[in-house]
């Protein structure tokens, strides 16, 4: 259980390397998941052209996927910001879970998916080597 050799050498651990990983399987999949719901007609209510939806979802996808290269460069603003979302986003399912039912069985399986691969990720960035790596760049800036 004490420090190991790629801490002291300041490589990244494995347990973040499989979470980022994770994090980007599960953006990938929350994109798969989101394009044909997407491709569908918008309706009649919505007075959006449809180029605006699509521009919005480029501009999420970027966002995570910029949070998950960044959690890569040891950035722990990223890592307490995907957190943050993530935490919200469950606040919201419990809060709403008829934005879950709604869904076809794919679209759930893949969100289930997604949101498990997220919630693994975490953990292991926010526990044991994880932790220990994010925390050591925090004590040598505190340090300077």
């Amino acid at each position: 259980m004490g420090i190991e050799i790629h801490e002291l050498e300041g490589s990244r651990p494995t347990q973040v390397t499989r979470a980022v990983w994770l994090l980007w399987v599960a953006l990938i999949l929350a994109i798969v998941g989101a394009v044909p719901m997407y491709l569908e007609p918008l309706p009649s209510d919505i007075v959006a052209p449809k180029w605006s939806l699509w521009a919005l979802l480029a501009f999420v996808w970027g966002f995570w996927a910029l949070l998950t290269f960044a959690i890569g460069r040891r950035q722990n603003w990223a890592r307490v910001t995907t957190l943050l979302f993530f935490i919200g986003g469950l606040i919201y399912y419990l809060w709403e879970p008829q934005a879950l039912t709604a869904r076809p069985g794919y679209e759930l399986a893949l969100q289930f998916a997604d949101t498990t691969m997220t919630g693994i990720a975490l953990y292991w960035l926010f526990t044991g080597s994880g932790a220990a790596w994010f925390r050591r760049i925090q004590r040598e800036s505190n340090a300077l």
